[in-house]
């Protein structure tokens, strides 16, 4: 610390190269790869695990990340997002997940029911979230006018 000077009782200042912590941005989480997912999928054989109690956290993860990774953000909504490439995500979480099991036919379908819940509300948030940075940075067309080849 480098003394104020003047007096013995100035105040002691920063020395210059160190950083006021209030002008820093706040530390944020770096976005979820799926890492803790790998390795309890690996110590399963890499066989399709059960969506509940514990791997139910690892579940939504996934389906998060692959909305956000799969799908690419020019759909107005996702019920227009097309069957295609929800079937490609459905791919990918059948490989973790054991979405069939045993499952009878209407808690399949509940099943595929929560899928396209958590699908909807992060495709919903990714979209904001994309807005919000073509907008902070500036675009050269307005959001809602890009298509999948932009």
């Amino acid at each position: 610390m480098l003394h104020g000077g003047g007096g013995a009782r100035d105040p002691l200042q920063q020395p210059p190269h160190r950083l006021d912590s209030a002008l820093l941005p706040p530390k944020r989480r770096g976005i979820s790869r799926g890492i803790n997912l790998e390795k309890v999928w690996q110590a399963n054989g890499k066989m399709p695990m059960q969506p509940i109690e514990n791997n139910a956290k690892y579940f939504t993860g996934l389906v998060e990340n692959q909305v956000r990774f799969t799908v690419p953000p020019c759909y107005p909504s996702w019920t227009e997002v097309p069957e295609e490439q929800r079937a490609r995500l459905r791919s990918i979480i059948e490989s973790y997940f054991d979405l069939h099991g045993n499952r009878s036919p209407d808690e399949y379908r509940a099943v595929c029911a929560t899928v396209d819940r958590l699908a909807t509300i992060r495709y919903r948030n990714y979209k904001l979230e994309e807005h919000n940075h073509l907008k902070a940075h500036g675009a050269s067309r307005p959001y809602g006018e890009m298509s999948t080849e932009d």
